[in-house]
């Protein structure tokens, strides 16, 4: 493990020196098979071009100012912008874009397995619309009489483009329009036999492009390489969960339009988003299993407005995994919820120390334990309909004077030795002893109430007001 962390450490440094105009230092959380493990440093990282990265301050996370794509980059002395450091530590020539042996069948039913070999002296493009309320757009490359890409919509991208090194002019019009329209157009300068992704972000009103290099050569077996982008502007700074028991932190402090290599094992996986730094996650995502030894660009995006948050999963063959953030009612169990909808079966009021009652779920999705009761305790509660005997007045005042109930199990109550008291025997006049049994006799025979209560105003009592008598 110790050696495939060093190794992966290594190529991920390597990486990121040779890619166009990156930082030179980056931070990689890196998941273990076993458990999870990231480095102390998390350090975000983006190409964004027109909007330069706005660096945090205050934590452990360094955060890298990049300048407009086509500019003189003068904020790193160890970063050359120019073409021939990229060149050479980045010639190889192949880069395969997905996995070359694998073909994983994923939750998504999404092909991963396409290779993709960069000619000479071509660079590999694709796109992302993740412009939150901007239409359906086309792309131009340079000049070009028509789109590169036409009418692709909102969390839509497209496969890898050839597109010959060098310096090129994207623009960004909205479907249908001419380049001269464009509502972006940003310089871009491209390395031979390399592959790029670039996504747009942002509301129309300020929208940028961010630029991603995609290199999976030395993803080793069993793993996934993800370049976390936060393309959220509604967010904000975040901080990145793994949401397991405690919670790991994955990526810190990742700032709007800066991105983050994540190293995982394969598999499904529980993610976290805090946005506030109170190490609690506003927002879940349950992750599928994407597929094996590939890259993946994670794009953290959301509706128009900044509800609800999602997750756009950019794939090797061009498609996007929409993962939309948990929410309560969907019916899943999820991270942070103890129950949806139906209550799991390992749990119920005996688990949670009642020994009475029926648990339920909440509409937040939390164990609603108002019907469960500890029976024996002497306090009517929950479902109970008893606990203790009682004194049949207790019970039911309007119908009984005396005599004593049974409880049994909290469940019924024998009332068998109850009676309505003297309004069952002859007396003198309203000598009834159960109030509402009295006022309607009376209301019927006032002789009961004024003469004396006599056997006929006994038998009302049974017959019209309800007294119980043995």
């Amino acid at each position: 493990m110790d050696s495939w962390m060093s190794t992966t450490h290594a190529w991920i440094a390597s990486m990121y020196r040779s890619n166009h105009r990156l930082p030179l230092t980056i931070g990689v959380c890196v998941f273990g098979f076993a458990a999870f493990a990231c480095s102390d440093d998390t350090t975000t990282n983006t190409d964004d071009v027109g909007t330069p990265e706005t660096d945090s301050s205050g934590t452990d996370s360094e955060s890298s100012t990049d300048d407009d794509i086509g500019e003189t980059d003068s904020g790193s002395t160890e970063t050359d912008s120019g073409s021939t450091e990229t060149e050479t530590d980045s010639g190889s020539t192949e880069t395969d874009s997905g996995s070359t042996d694998t073909d994983t069948d994923t939750d998504t039913d999404t092909d991963t397995s396409e290779t993709t070999d960069v000619p000479p002296e071509m660079a590999m493009l694709r796109v992302l619309h993740a412009g939150l309320d901007a239409p359906n757009v086309d792309i131009y490359i340079d000049d070009a009489d028509a789109p590169a890409v036409s009418d692709l919509p909102f969390q839509s991208g497209t496969n890898y483009l050839e597109v010959p090194e060098g310096m090129h002019t994207v623009s960004i019009t909205a479907t249908g329009q001419p380049i001269e329209d464009a509502v972006l157009s940003v310089e871009v300068e491209l390395a031979a036999q390399t592959m790029y992704s670039a996504a747009a972000y942002d509301y129309l009103a300020s929208l940028s492009v961010m630029l991603l290099v995609d290199d999976d050569s030395a993803i080793e077996a069993d793993t996934v390489l993800f370049q976390v982008s936060n393309a959220a502007p509604d967010l904000g700074q975040v901080d990145m969960w793994q949401l397991a028991d405690p919670p790991v932190l994955l990526v810190e402090n990742l700032d709007f339009g800066a991105t983050a290599p994540l190293l995982a094992p394969v598999g499904a996986m529980d993610l976290g988003i805090d946005v506030d730094d109170d190490e609690v996650p506003d927002h879940t995502f349950s992750v599928p299993d994407l597929g094996a030894e590939i890259l993946i660009d994670l794009y953290l995006t959301t509706e128009s407005g900044g509800a609800p948050a999602l997750m756009l999963a950019h794939m090797p063959d061009g498609s996007v995994v929409p993962i939309p953030a948990d929410v309560c009612g969907d019916g899943e169990l999820q991270w942070g919820e103890d129950c949806d909808g139906a209550v799991p079966d390992d749990q119920s009021c005996e688990t949670l120390g009642f020994n009475f009652g029926t648990l339920a779920c909440s509409d937040t999705c939390a164990l609603d334990s108002t019907s469960c009761s500890t029976c024996g305790d002497a306090v009517i509660e929950g479902e109970e309909i008893c606990d203790g005997d009682q004194s049949c007045a207790e019970i039911d005042p309007e119908i009984y004077s005396s005599g004593s109930a049974t409880c049994s199990e909290c469940t019924t109550t024998d009332t068998s030795e109850c009676s309505s008291g003297t309004c069952c025997s002859t007396g003198d006049a309203s000598s009834c002893d159960v109030q509402a049994v009295l006022d309607c006799v009376c209301a019927l025979d006032s002789f009961c109430c004024n003469n004396g209560w006599d056997s006929i105003c006994v038998g009302e009592a049974t017959d019209d007001c309800g007294a119980i008598c043995p």
